[in-house]
């Protein structure tokens, strides 16, 4: 299901030929502003050039340094994988010959048109299988296993307390807007943003043959709106504080009753006294109150937007 969404670390085999590798600039100094010293104003010695001349693209939603260097990344990538392709002989390992099949299958449009969404099915087959809420933990785990974040983002990062060991995070998610707040502001920039979210969810449901009626879209974006109203704003989050919070699988089920967490764990290979990191335990409520109380049929719709969503690059021209 989806290779994408679990081979990223294929790439790190490729060896990047001598060809398409190209040296850049450590420091630009000539972006710096002499005219005004470093020790009265610092951001604009370093910044100032850049401030007054940098563009948006219209393409883009933020730019900078870190952001070109993530894009000559993966145009680096790409001309690896391109040559890997073009020469098949220079592929003397599995995984750069993985890498290179892999590669030119994402490449193949005609291919990925007449599959539709039969890759897909594997998941979308027990979404639409959800007749019970005690299938609510298995699939909301197996979502997550797929690097789906609906209604959780689940990782395994170093203990911000203990850095000698790793642990699991269950972080917020599961909104289709790009930030909480957007479901509450009513400004004009925000009204447009959901105006054309309600048309993507509309398109979404219209070409995978699902409830296209208003009442169905409505109760899915109050489930989302009801999860954002229970996020952390992006100020909150600053506190490194506000987002750890250790549980076990018993502790959680005290706070948040009304879903199987210990289940939901398990599923994702956490042990029942094996500790984790809750980022908000708020939301951890709120998840456990809607797959209590929210009806199948508003989750099954909610998952399946979102399993669309997250597949949407990999799938044919019109879910791009």
């Amino acid at each position: 299901l989806l290779l994408n969404m679990s081979l990223r670390s294929v790439f790190c085999c490729l060896t990047v030929l001598p060809a398409v590798a190209s040296a850049a600039p450590s420091l630009d100094l000539a972006g710096l502003s002499p005219e005004v010293a470093a020790c009265t104003d610092f951001d604009r010695h370093v910044n100032g050039k850049w401030q007054q001349s940098a563009a948006m693209p219209a393409h883009k939603a933020r730019i900078g340094s870190f952001d070109d260097l993530r894009d000559e990344s993966r145009r680096i990538v790409e001309d690896a994988l391109i040559e890997a392709v073009r020469q098949p002989d220079r592929l003397d390992t599995p995984g750069k010959r993985l890498a290179a099949e892999y590669y030119a299958s994402g490449m193949d449009l005609t291919s990925i048109e007449k599959r539709g969404l039969t890759s897909l099915a594997p998941l979308w087959s027990q979404i639409d299988a959800l007749n019970d809420r005690s299938q609510l933990p298995a699939l909301l785990a197996k979502m997550a296993l797929y690097r789906i974040p609906a209604p959780f983002s689940v990782s395994v990062r170093p203990d911000e307390k203990d850095k000698r060991r790793n642990i699991l995070v269950l972080d917020q998610s599961g909104l289709g807007l790009p930030d909480r707040d957007d479901y509450f502001r009513d400004d004009a920039r925000t009204l447009g943003v959901r105006k054309a979210y309600d048309a993507y969810r509309l398109r979404f449901a219209q070409l995978s043959g699902t409830d296209t009626g208003a009442a169905m879209a409505d109760a899915v974006f109050a489930l989302e709106t009801d999860l954002a109203r229970a996020s952390l704003t992006r100020v909150e989050r600053r506190d490194p504080n506000a987002i750890y919070n250790l549980h076990t699988a018993e502790s959680l089920s005290k706070l948040a009753p009304g879903f199987d967490w210990a289940e939901y764990l398990a599923a994702l290979g956490v042990a029942r006294t094996q500790e984790f990191n809750v980022t908000s335990p708020k939301f951890a409520q709120q998840v456990a109150l809607a797959a209590a109380d929210a009806p199948l049929a508003v989750w099954r719709a909610y998952l399946r937007q979102h399993l669309l969503d997250a597949a949407a690059q990999a799938l044919p021209s019109a879910y791009v």
